[in-house]
């Protein structure tokens, strides 16, 4: 495991369990996604905290795929949408065919009401 970040600049704060629980189960989903689908050789999983917003980010360097050609999304990735959703978040998924594929869920730190700030402070796992 690698974190990055400087030291005494993050929120000290722990989430709610709620969300604490969410982000783990968009993480072992994006991951399982991972193996099953994407022929990946690199996984990049990014969790950003500001003293207002969340955010995690699971990349990798896989086959991707066309999201719009495929019509709708898998149970997997509706599974995380929904998640995120239900704490005033959401799921975007980008994806390239044979350019990999990046899952970011994101939503406020109380876990409440919806946020489209950027994030700035990044732990890589």
């Amino acid at each position: 495991m690698r974190v990055e970040g400087v030291t005494g600049t993050l929120p000290t704060e722990t989430l709610p369990l709620t969300l604490e629980e969410a982000l783990f189960r968009v993480a072992q989903e994006g991951l399982s996604n991972v193996v099953r689908h994407s022929k990946a050789t690199l996984v990049q999983l990014t969790l950003t905290l500001t003293s207002e917003t969340v955010t995690l980010s699971v990349a990798d360097n896989g086959q991707g795929f066309d999201p719009t050609r495929h019509g709708q999304l898998g149970v997997g990735l509706l599974s995380m949408q929904e998640r995120m959703k239900a704490l005033g978040g959401d799921v975007q998924v980008e994806s390239t065919p044979g350019k990999g594929t990046r899952i970011v869920a994101y939503c406020k730190r109380s876990g409440a009401g919806t946020s489209s700030a950027v994030p700035t402070e990044s732990a890589h796992i």
